[in-house]
């Protein structure tokens, strides 16, 4: 057994058992409404949600962002696709009628070439070993001239955690600050389960951009977030997002990049 067929059985596994994660997900998120979702990528998701188009979220988890832009938007038809049932479950459980969810590893996804208009995916492609093969997928189940947007963990955000934000937390703030909301936080065993490195690479902008490209996407529109998406909604996070310099652009854990399929 190879180490990428190991860990993606093992990531299954794990995602499979952690239902109290995903239901804190769920709530977590509807408390907020729509604001666990970046004022960028917000705004891209809406203006491709138009009547009749078919939107992809390439690993949905228990469908809480799907199902916000799906019950906004009746006339376009939601798809979601995740490795974990029990998150394919609680998404199905809460999907309007033009959302739709299915249990499916991104390198393997079972859609027809050219199926969508629009896909969009959060926070998944590090936690996938070999994750250019689910770019290529995505590419295959994406219409020519149809968008692919991405969000990745910055490549640097462990070393920004660690070092920098702390600092500058520290030296400017005396620790007042946290970025992420109080409202978002697991016992300790509950977050090391739902971890367990499943941060397998970190992704630095360029290697993503160049991988995008080398993979046939035309790269629109990219750009480094300030703030973790838990930090959504929370005043304080909302103003270091502004802060788009050296050195407190790398201190956000996000790079946010739309890319088209040239036709």
């Amino acid at each position: 057994m190879t180490y990428e067929t190991a860990y993606d059985a093992r990531v299954k596994e794990v995602l499979n058992s952690n239902e109290t994660y995903y239901r804190m997900m769920v709530e977590w998120h509807a408390s907020h409404d729509g604001l666990a979702v970046e004022a960028d990528v917000k705004r891209i998701i809406e203006s491709a949600c138009r009547p009749g188009h078919l939107v992809l979220e390439a690993g949905s988890g228990p469908g809480c962002i799907t199902n916000w832009f799906a019950r906004r938007h009746p006339e376009t038809r939601f798809f979601g696709a995740d490795i974990s049932h029990i998150a394919v479950d609680l998404a199905r459980a809460a999907a309007p009628q033009n959302a739709e969810y299915h249990v499916a590893d991104l390198k393997r996804i079972p859609f027809e070439d050219h199926s969508f208009d629009f896909i969009f995916s959060q926070s998944v492609l590090e936690h996938i070993v070999g994750w250019e093969y689910a770019l290529r997928e995505l590419y295959r189940v994406l219409r020519p001239g149809g968008q692919l947007l991405i969000r990745v963990e910055n490549g640097g955000i462990k070393q920004a955690r660690s070092r920098t934000y702390a600092l500058m937390n520290y030296v400017f703030l005396r620790n007042r600050v946290t970025i992420e909301e109080p409202s978002f936080r697991l016992d300790p065993g509950d977050w090391t389960q739902h971890e367990m490195n499943f941060d397998v690479q970190e992704i630095p902008s360029d290697v993503l951009l160049s991988t995008l490209r080398r993979n046939g996407y035309a790269i629109s529109w990219f750009t480094t977030g300030t703030k973790s998406w838990r930090g959504c909604g929370n005043w304080k996070a909302e103003v270091v997002s502004y802060l788009q310099f050296w050195p407190f652009n790398h201190l956000g854990s996000t790079t946010i990049v739309l890319a088209e399929k040239l036709p």
